[in-house]
């Protein structure tokens, strides 16, 4: 089977690494967008994402290397590996929109995001009150399917402030423009960071932070009904 170069590259620039076990301090200086060849966006097309994914994870099947020495095996396992945890982030849309933050803060991205970081005490207030809507509601269908459609609904506009945030800061073009764009431009997609101010920054590490908060809660809900 013919191996994908840019996989095929990766794999071989980990050859001094390869018997170290993955951990998160590797995986975090990867860029997943540029492993799936994804253009820098948080709106991301899933079905190319699951192809390829499938692709790449093909590419590394246990089976092509049957004949491989130790090394061969342990670095394609191990790119195996970071293929899957790549995969899981961008799928995630918290996740993925922390990924993109840290591609574009660097090793200060997570001063952007946490509790400490928001000042919004209108959203706080907000929060509390979502917790207390779903303390009263446990125990009523009804009622607990209610408040996880709004937390959805609510999860979805911050997942388009989020965008729409990066996308004018790094003038980026919009989604639909680069869907337009596709079937004229067959360059690969551009995965390098855009340059985005601090004040910026600092408005995307708060909404990671309110993404979180609702995701907590739809654990919350969803494990009590």
């Amino acid at each position: 089977m013919q191996v994908d170069s840019t996989a095929q590259q990766k794999a071989q620039d980990d050859q001094n690494k390869a018997t170290e076990p993955a951990n998160q301090e590797s995986t975090n200086s990867v860029n997943y967008f540029d492993l799936f060849g994804l253009p820098l966006t948080f709106l991301l097309d899933r079905d190319k994402l699951e192809d390829t994914y499938l692709k790449l994870q093909a590419n590394f099947h246990p089976d092509n290397y049957v004949a491989a020495d130790v090394l061969q095996r342990s670095i394609a396992a191990k790119q195996s590996s970071l293929i899957n945890i790549a995969y899981k982030e961008l799928l995630n849309p918290t996740k993925r929109a922390g990924h993109l933050l840290r591609i574009i803060a660097g090793a200060e991205a997570d001063k952007f995001t946490g509790e400490a970081t928001i000042a919004d005490t209108d959203f706080l207030m907000e929060q509390m009150k979502w917790r207390e809507a779903i303390d009263d509601g446990e125990g009523d269908a009804d009622a607990m399917l209610k408040l996880l459609q709004e937390i959805q609904q609510t999860q979805e506009d911050i997942y388009k402030d989020f965008e729409n945030t990066y996308s004018q800061s790094s003038q980026s073009p919009p989604a639909n423009q680069q869907e337009e764009q596709e079937g004229e431009d067959t360059s690969p997609a551009d995965t390098s960071p855009a340059e985005v101010s601090p004040e910026v920054i600092k408005q995307l590490g708060g909404l990671i932070t309110k993404m979180q908060y609702f995701s907590k809660l739809e654990q919350d809900l969803e494990s009590r009904s």
